[in-house]
């Protein structure tokens, strides 16, 4: 007859080598996930994380869950995003700037101010959010409609710019699709850009409503199933097999239809998206991803020049240095067609991305860019443009806003800028 005392002790062993189990489990699925996460591919990496984290003992649940809202953030997920970071105890400058943001996002002001409060970088970020009514009324002077024939609820439809009487934006729809799927962004996945010549063919409706997250103690948010959910034009990250709805079959055949794909005669691969026009001299500029061979490295974004005959580039020519560990992209140009604002994240800046100006030269080359100080935040500045009187709008989330990427205008005076 076995006694109590050895029988506690085999149930005792039994618990700790269950334990030990468990949290190899957890590691090992960490790892996997850290694999992905270093190849940029989020959605692989985010699933092998809350796998870990559903094993993992609860000393580890704090830095896995921090895991999960860091992919959950980087793939602009960001009502999973509030969800994930809402279970991360501790939190370094990055995830307290984030549950900052997030919490702006969702209308809950007076804890984003609170959590930047401390964060002297983004002290009038922390101001902004105690003082949103002024932003919103301002906001009221715009009338927003949604192109509901050209978006879709499973692709990126981004970065529009008008040129002429049509309009060209960036998209990673498939250029070929059947209702067994799409393979991942070496295939079809890349960002490209299609144009309507005549605006009146876009219709539109009412802006859709957004679903609020206001429980950071609920589960994932129920949304659709994303095709593609990367915005980053440095994104290597994989697809996968999926099987699209007939609906949205149907969405992009008619998408199709009345769209015209802008073309290359030069053989240019990987992303390409956001545009701007010189009309005057029949060029258009855009960010694309660099051309060159790599090995085991991420490719950065470019931006570049090109003659622009109807639907057809030709005569592309990368305009200035990137780097290994950055990326210059986003350009505007202005009316006179020498003056170019683009955003970089190159080091020495004052945040994540900021804006550049550079003029062009007699030859034809772009000068040194200067940093345009007075608009530069400690957060990202992007998407810069310019209306046809000359005033530069762009998005930043350094300043005080309504939460995530707010749109400002400036007025330029050579390299300085005043708002």
């Amino acid at each position: 007859m076995i006694s109590i005392k050895k029988s506690l002790t085999v149930v005792l062993l039994l618990c700790v080598a269950a334990t030990i189990h468990a949290q190899d489990k957890s590691s090992s699925y960490s790892k996997k996930g850290d694999k992905h996460y270093a190849l940029l591919q989020y959605s692989s990496a985010v699933a092998y994380y809350k796998q870990g984290y559903s094993v993992a003992s609860e000393s580890a649940k704090d830095q896995l869950a921090s895991k999960v809202a860091d992919c959950y953030w980087l793939l602009r997920n960001h009502d999973s995003a509030y969800v994930w970071y809402g279970k991360v105890s501790s939190s370094d400058a990055t995830a307290q700037y984030r549950k900052a943001e997030l919490n702006a996002m969702f209308g809950n002001y007076s804890q984003a101010s609170s959590a930047l409060s401390s964060m002297s970088s983004f002290s009038q970020r922390s101001a902004g959010f105690s003082k949103t009514n002024k932003m919103k009324a301002d906001s009221a002077d715009w009338t927003l409609t949604y192109a509901d024939n050209i978006n879709t609820d499973y692709f990126r439809e981004f970065s529009p710019a008008a040129s002429q009487n049509g309009l060209v934006w960036a998209t990673n729809q498939p250029k070929k699709f059947s209702k067994n799927g799409i393979m991942g962004w070496d295939n079809m996945g890349y960002a490209r850009l299609l144009s309507v010549s005549d605006n009146s063919k876009i219709t539109s409706t009412s802006i859709p409503s957004e679903r609020k997250v206001n429980d950071p103690n609920a589960q994932d948010a129920k949304r659709p199933t994303r095709l593609a959910q990367h915005h980053s034009l440095s994104d290597v990250d994989l697809l996968g097999n999926v099987k699209i709805p007939k609906n949205l079959i149907s969405k992009l055949k008619a998408i199709q239809g009345m769209t015209t794909p802008i073309e290359f005669s030069d053989k240019i691969k990987y992303n390409v998206a956001h545009t701007s026009f010189d009309n005057a001299n029949s060029l258009m500029y855009f960010s694309g991803n660099r051309q060159e061979k790599l090995k085991n490295a991420t490719r950065t974004v470019g931006v570049a020049s090109a003659k622009k005959t109807d639907a057809v580039l030709s005569e592309v020519k990368f305009l200035f240095a990137d780097g290994k560990d950055h990326s210059v992209m986003h350009p505007a140009v202005h009316a006179n067609g020498t003056t170019m604002v683009f955003a970089s994240n190159k080091a020495g800046g004052k945040g994540g991305f900021d804006l550049y100006v550079s003029e062009k030269q007699g030859d034809g080359s772009w000068g040194t860019p200067q940093s345009i100080d007075a608009l530069n935040s400690a957060g990202n500045e992007l998407f810069p443009a310019f209306s046809t009187d000359g005033t530069l709008y762009f998005s930043s989330d350094g300043w005080a806003g309504l939460g995530g990427l707010d749109i400002y205008k400036a007025q330029l005076k050579g390299s300085a800028a005043s708002g």
